[in-house]
């Protein structure tokens, strides 16, 4: 048996609190589909279908290289808009922070080794705020320029641990659920 599994850094209230209000702020149109504030993450390695029996090998893995980080702070940046503005799919807030690229690379170069990368794509941290299903009229699309233009981004994220996630595909949309959850070290 097999469960839909991704590797993140999940929010803290605090940081899900700030960005229900940039959440808010997006004009209310039957395409635009707001992320659900549960499902807000960072995530950090997508790995796809894995057998179960691989879990506790993929903890352990997880388990060994988060010893050789410290926690550490992400700054939020702008908001931004794959592929562009002026027809938006995904609205994103970017995340910045050269320990969090070491890390994930990390993580990817250690799951490698055990099940080949669904993606090879580079990293671009971010959170996906926003799908966009459909066609949006040219006002909608001017209210969405506004929002990136006069945002206001939330705190610094403190990073203190990462999380194997499962993830359950629903008609309601996705059902995230930790799996195990794994520290990282403390900065002296």
């Amino acid at each position: 048996m097999s469960k839909r599994l991704f590797v993140a850094i999940n929010l803290s209230p605090a940081i899900k609190k700030d960005l229900v209000k940039i959440l808010s702020i997006f004009p209310k149109h039957p395409g635009i589909n707001l992320t659900k504030v549960d499902n807000l993450h960072l995530t950090i390695e997508f790995l796809g279908e894995i057998q179960e029996e691989l879990i506790p090998t993929l903890q352990a893995i997880l388990t060994q290289t988060c010893q050789n980080f410290n926690q550490f702070e992400i700054i939020f940046g702008k908001l931004g808009a794959f592929p562009n503005w002026d027809t938006p799919h995904i609205i994103w807030i970017s995340l910045i922070s050269d320990t969090l690229t070491r890390l994930q690379s990390a993580v990817h170069q250690q799951i490698v080794a055990l099940t080949p990368p669904i993606s090879n794509k580079l990293f671009h941290p971010h959170l996906t705020l926003v799908r966009i299903k459909t066609f949006l009229p040219p006002t909608i699309i001017h209210s969405l320029h506004q929002i990136s233009s006069n945002l206001a981004v939330p705190q610094l994220l403190l990073v203190q641990s990462i999380d194997l996630m499962a993830s359950q595909l629903t008609t309601q949309g996705p059902i995230y659920t930790i799996v195990s959850s794994h520290p990282l070290g403390q900065a002296n």
